[in-house]
């Protein structure tokens, strides 16, 4: 059984991983935190921050139900 960190070093899937969270990244800047007031700097942050966790909730779940 492989564990999450190894999964996440298989080179397709660290290149899905990077894509996803850059899209994710983006995604978030655009929509809903872009009307609430947050200067550049802590919606950077904030986008950075809610992208890994979303990116990483998805990857999880493909690593558990892989390696069950």
């Amino acid at each position: 059984m492989q564990d999450y960190k190894e999964f996440l070093e298989i080179p397709e899937v660290r290149k899905a991983f990077e894509d996803m969270y850059e899209k994710e990244k983006q995604s978030i800047k655009n929509r809903s935190l872009s009307g609430t007031g947050f200067d550049k700097l802590h919606l950077e942050i904030a986008s950075i921050k809610m992208s890994v966790i979303s990116t990483d909730i998805y990857f999880s779940e493909i690593h558990r139900t892989r390696y069950k």
